[in-house]
């Protein structure tokens, strides 16, 4: 490495890796070993949130180096966590991953040289396969609206990075200046889900590309994690995800999809109402904010992502 220009990133810029974690350990010890790898000859401090932690990952990665920063944080939600990481950083650039990750090698710096390159990148994300899977990589969703998600796709248009509507929080990079303009994650996200579609879709409103880099792989580790998730919260996430960035037009859109899953049982479609009002009250601010200053209609990024005629080939 030339120690005083990294990827073109002069020394003065610093980057800022940002991890929750919940009972990861020891996964989050190999994760923590393969981000400081990528790090090496790069500005950089890492800092570990731990949400309702209760295992001995704080007390082992004390003292572990210089670069990591231990913080905590009271709420159980990993969006939350991410929000209190982005709000203690002092990088210009954010990386956010999951606590049970392996970067390839040079991955950030691949990640890092889109978000320099493309005057409009909002977020850029990476590409992953799961861990011993050395076959299939996903290269981010072909998104469903009806779903507010998405299907993974293993098809790439090209080495070159391109756009895309969204794809996974378990690895993605976002200039810090991007972050702070956009809000970052809604205060009220429970614990699971919703934040990819949120984040990047409010983005793409307010006039930022998502890209992906398709040579930023990471590995994703697939062992059973030390918390659990509920299906309120995920559902809630999804809904104020998709009042926040479309409005009721799009919350009664998923409300419906959400519907066909309760199979008539009048319990679940009770509480998917009850659900659908609280995501209404808690995104109702969120999603006026977002119309004052938007450079484009939800529909119209929607529409972009699916008809884009650089879409994947077989």
């Amino acid at each position: 490495f030339n120690n005083n220009n990294v990827c073109g990133m002069p020394m003065s810029e610093k980057i800022s890796v940002i991890i929750p974690a919940c009972n990861e350990f020891p996964q989050i010890a190999f994760t923590l070993d393969s981000i400081s790898q990528n790090l090496r000859g790069l500005d950089h401090e890492i800092l570990v949130v731990f949400n309702n932690n209760s295992d001995e990952a704080p007390e082992y990665l004390k003292g572990r180096g210089r670069h990591i920063k231990l913080l905590t944080s009271e709420s159980f939600s990993c969006w939350q966590a991410r929000n209190l990481g982005a709000a203690e950083a002092s990088g210009d650039y954010f990386f956010f991953f999951d606590a049970h990750i392996l970067l390839e090698p040079e991955a950030i710096a691949k990640a890092l040289a889109v978000l320099k390159a493309e005057r409009e990148a909002g977020i850029v994300w990476f590409a992953m396969r799961y861990l011993m899977d050395t076959e299939r990589i996903l290269f981010g969703y072909n998104l469903k609206p009806d779903k507010f998600w998405g299907n993974w796709t293993s098809r790439r248009r090209a080495q070159e990075p391109y756009p895309l509507a969204m794809s996974g929080a378990a690895g993605m990079g976002i200039k810090a200046e991007t972050f702070r303009a956009i809000g970052g994650w809604h205060p009220s996200f429970g614990i699971y889900g919703g934040g990819e579609p949120y984040l990047s879709l409010k983005a793409e409103r307010l006039g930022y590309r998502n890209f992906i880099s398709p040579d930023s792989i990471f590995a994703h580790f697939s062992a059973k994690r030390g918390y659990c998730w509920n299906n309120d919260d995920l559902w809630r996430n999804f809904l104020m995800a998709a009042f926040a960035t479309g409005g009721a037009k799009w919350l009664e859109r998923l409300k419906s999809h959400y519907a066909e899953k309760c199979n008539g049982v009048p319990r679940y479609l009770a509480r998917l109402d009850e659900l659908a009002k609280e995501a209404e009250e808690l995104a109702t601010d969120d999603h006026l904010w977002i119309e004052s200053q938007a450079s484009f209609t939800l529909d119209e990024v929607i529409a972009r992502d699916i008809n884009n005629t650089e879409k994947a080939k077989p």
